[in-house]
């Protein structure tokens, strides 16, 4: 009786095992049936396109380029744009603080750049770089090269019309403006509605070109050369207008001699004046071609 007991209790012990082995198959039905469900579910919401062999990039603002690859400078002080990378050079343009300018090149020293002249839209200048600030690979400028320079002779030479004045010792070649010098120490030169004055003497004598000043505002235009030394040049501008040049910003002393020089509109309506740069370029290289005569 005790071994009829015994194997009927292994035999139950058994068949609960294999219950238990069993039962997997019937949780796998159940989780075969939930997971059908689910996707049915979710046939029925939006799913959201996800790209499988493209990632996203992230977006960024690009300025357009410009003939300089995107490389641009600026200046902390007034600097002069010239014809060449050298001070031999004269002076064609200038950039002041606060503008900016393409640069196109370089010289091989890394001294001078070639840049878009701010002042004359597709025209170009050599800038000293001592007080330039570069933006962009400067690597990557060319190195540009200039004409060589070719100095001008500034001094009287034979058979070239311009005013000598033998009681101060000085040469000005008025280009294609008349002059006239219709009192001793005053040289008048025109062209069209456009009168340069300037008036001359020695140091320590009293210089009075005008007594009054039409009216406007100041603005900085630049520099001017005047017996090979450079002085500012100041314009009188009213309504973008300019009415008038005032060079050196008062008398000028320059090896001995004092000088005051304006330049002027002669068109009796005031409000018509308009100082083309044209003009004032042409001022410009008369004023360079002054020197100094033995």
């Amino acid at each position: 009786m005790f071994l009829f007991i015994a194997a009927l209790a292994i035999t139950q012990l058994f068949c609960g095992q294999s219950t238990e082995e069993a039962a997997p198959t019937n949780d796998q039905n159940i989780l075969a049936t939930a997971l059908a469900e689910t996707i049915a579910a979710q046939s029925t919401e939006p799913v959201p396109l996800i790209p499988t062999t493209e990632i996203p990039l992230q977006t960024q603002a690009i300025s357009p380029p410009s003939q300089s690859g995107g490389i641009t400078l600026s200046v902390s002080l007034d600097t002069k744009c010239r014809m060449g990378p050298s001070k031999d050079y004269p002076q064609v343009s200038f950039l002041l603080p606060g503008q900016t300018a393409n640069v196109i090149g370089r010289n091989e020293n890394n001294t001078w750049y070639y840049i878009e002249d701010p002042k004359n839209p597709g025209g170009f200048c050599w800038l000293w770089g001592e007080y330039a600030t570069v933006q962009g690979d400067m690597v990557s400028l060319p190195v540009t090269t200039a004409e060589p320079f070719v100095s001008v002779e500034t001094s009287p030479p034979d058979g070239l019309e311009g005013y000598t004045n033998e009681e101060y010792g000085f040469y000005l070649n008025p280009g294609g403006w008349s002059y006239d010098a219709s009192h001793p120490n005053t040289l008048i030169l025109t062209k069209a509605e456009y009168k340069l004055v300037i008036c001359y003497e020695k140091q320590g004598e009293e210089v009075i070109c005008r007594t009054g000043v039409p009216a406007g505002d100041w603005a900085n235009g630049g520099f001017f050369v005047l017996a090979g030394k450079n002085f500012r040049k100041d314009l009188l501008v009213l309504q973008n207008k300019i009415k008038l040049a005032s060079y050196g910003a008062g008398p000028i002393k320059v090896d001995g001699l004092t000088l005051e020089i304006w330049l002027d509109g002669t068109n009796p309506n005031y409000d018509q004046i308009d100082i083309q740069k044209s003009i004032l370029d042409e001022v410009d290289q008369i004023l360079s071609s002054f020197s100094l005569v033995e």
